[in-house]
């Protein structure tokens, strides 16, 4: 399954262009070392490109044993960044869920982190997807929508701001703080995954059918399906014009 690691052989002129002084790949499990994979704003506009291209012609792991994406009854998202062990026990509780076989998972990335890859990349139990939100600060790491050196400070007042003549000194949120991009990059994520999901992949094979969010620090119960058709099969019941359903 690619990854953003995978841009160096499918298109080496968008890591040569943007890697300058930090072209070797991190082999180990250190997080800070893949963090700094991309560390130059060279070069940006084509790696984006790169990471889309992989995201439109990504790989779908285990239709063999499990059939066409088609044919899927429930998409479940998970959004992961970087905790891993959180992660294993998502997926350690996902496989033990009964009806696990007919659902779509995809897991949405704003962190390219081998460890994590490989994790995903053993799961058996499912048909597989992984995408990678292409505007996350392991690439912007120094520039916006990461954070640009010349940022304000989160906690000073608009007047500091104005003397200091930070970037963003006119633009406090509504309590007056400015901007973490680690922060802000979890709601544009989120939002990137949601169109991403409902334009594209429902839409690219076809699906009608409900999608449920996940996050890497979630757990499930083995039932969670069936209650979830439980809710589905009663809604018009119970709330009609709900459109949302929470377990």
């Amino acid at each position: 399954m690619a990854s953003y690691q995978g841009i160096q052989e499918q298109q080496p002129s968008a890591i040569s262009s943007a890697g300058k002084g930090n072209k070797s790949k991190p082999k180990g499990d250190d997080l800070e070392d893949w963090r700094k994979l991309f560390i130059s704003p060279v070069g940006m506009d084509q790696i984006v490109e790169s990471i889309n291209f992989l995201n439109s012609h990504h790989e779908v792991l285990n239709v063999n044993k499990f059939g066409p994406v088609n044919t899927s009854t429930v998409v479940i998202v998970v959004q992961v960044h970087e905790r891993i062990e959180y992660l294993k026990y998502v997926i350690s509780t996902l496989e033990k869920t009964r009806g696990i076989e007919n659902a779509l998972l995809v897991f949405s990335h704003d962190l390219s982190f081998e460890p994590i890859n490989q994790l995903i990349r053993s799961i058996q139990f499912c048909r597989v997807i992984q995408i990678f939100y292409p505007y996350n600060i392991q690439i912007f790491s120094n520039t916006y929508p990461g954070q640009d050196p010349d940022d304000c400070p989160e906690r000073i007042s608009k007047d500091e701001a104005k003397s200091m003549g930070c970037n963003n000194w006119e633009f406090p949120d509504k309590y007056g703080h400015y901007r973490v991009a680690k922060v802000t990059q979890i709601k544009h994520h989120w939002w990137w995954k949601m169109n991403y999901v409902f334009d594209g992949i429902m839409a690219k094979y076809n699906l009608n059918t409900y999608v449920i969010l996940l996050e890497e620090d979630h757990y499930v119960s083995p039932d969670f399906l069936h209650v979830f058709n439980l809710m589905i099969e009663h809604k018009k019941e119970f709330c009609d014009d709900c459109r949302v359903l929470c377990l």
